[in-house]
């Protein structure tokens, strides 16, 4: 018990040097902090990437609070929540009598972040009237209310988010190809969580105390055969998903010790993703397991390539030709 102890007093200083919010010893998170240290100040286009429950929105506002924008307005947009119908007018606002029921002025969303950062969220679900609106604003920084015939002027930081691949969507014809070379200046891809077994640890001990305080029960641990199954698990939904886990956990439990037993919850359940059961091998089943199991260790040892060799029982030769078949 008191070595459990000691060990979640450990994970909270190193929670406590996190950088806004941004929790994470893997060697790409890190990276990835030390990037926004370096735009934050910049007025730079950022696009952020990542799959569903990773983090974009708190990167997005990492960037804006390490910015000399900080005190100004930070506007988040979820471009697939609004009808195609009222997107224009929810983005850039309208006038007075501009069409039916438009009984007043109304402020859009770039009028609202003035001076400050807008993130659109979603991004690839802009319709392509809006598309091109968009692109004049990050061209000639100035847009148009409905109704309006004159331009206002904008002084607003952009940064877009999504989990789709816009490249495909150019090429799909879905996105216009001069909007995907204006908003990517500057890319930040987020890792899954299924790439960061080393920051699991971290994330689940913050998740627990913050609910912990919410719901009164401090104090709570996490044992090591409750953690032995948090890592062995393939997070679909990402760092959400490990939230609502610990969330749910710390509700139901009783004890000192939250327990995640559930269907959610199964210990190895790393499912091969097949684009095709034809497809589908062993032999393809079992490289996949590989690939992932040495990224897992070296994002681990922090790319300790030696450390990692030694660990998985391999020499440098081995692990590094096991690289290369790869790609990595």
């Amino acid at each position: 018990m008191n070595k459990q102890i000691s060990q979640n007093k450990k994970l909270k200083k190193q929670i406590n040097a996190k950088f806004d919010g941004l929790i994470g010893r893997d060697k790409e998170i890190r990276r990835l902090v030390g990037l926004i240290k370096v735009i934050a100040n910049s007025d730079v286009t950022v696009l952020i990437t990542g799959e569903s429950g990773t983090g974009k929105s708190l990167f997005a506002k990492s960037i804006h609070y390490n910015s000399a924008r900080k005190n100004k307005p930070y506007v988040e947009v979820l471009c697939g929540a609004i009808p195609e119908t009222l997107i224009e007018s929810e983005m850039f606002g309208y006038t007075r009598g501009s069409f039916t029921g438009a009984e007043k002025d109304k402020s859009g969303m770039f009028e609202m972040a003035e001076g400050g950062t807008i993130l659109l969220d979603e991004i690839y679900s802009a319709p392509a009237s809006l598309q091109i609106k968009l692109l004049r604003v990050l061209q000639d920084k100035k847009y148009r209310k409905i109704g309006s015939n004159d331009f206002n002027q904008t002084d607003v930081r952009v940064i877009v988010a999504t989990n789709s691949d816009l490249r495909s969507e150019v090429k799909k014809g879905n996105f216009r190809q001069d909007l995907y070379y204006r908003i990517n200046v500057m890319h930040i891809n987020i890792p899954p969580l299924r790439e960061r077994i080393c920051d699991i640890k971290l994330l689940a001990k913050y998740f627990l105390d913050n609910f912990g305080r919410i719901y009164e029960k401090e104090n709570l641990l996490i044992s090591n055969e409750t953690m032995f199954k948090l890592q062995n698990y393939s997070w679909p939904g990402n760092i959400r998903e490990l939230e609502n886990v610990i969330q749910r956990a710390v509700i139901t439990d009783g004890g000192t010790h939250i327990d995640v037993d559930g269907p959610s919850i199964k210990e190895g359940e790393h499912t091969p993703e097949l684009d095709g059961i034809g497809e589908f091998s062993l032999k393809k089943a079992m490289e996949k397991h590989e690939k992932e199991f040495i990224v897992h260790t070296l994002r681990y040892f922090n790319d300790n390539k030696s450390k990692t060799a030694e660990v998985l029982g391999l020499n440098r030769t081995t692990l590094y030709k096991k690289m290369k078949k790869y790609n990595m």
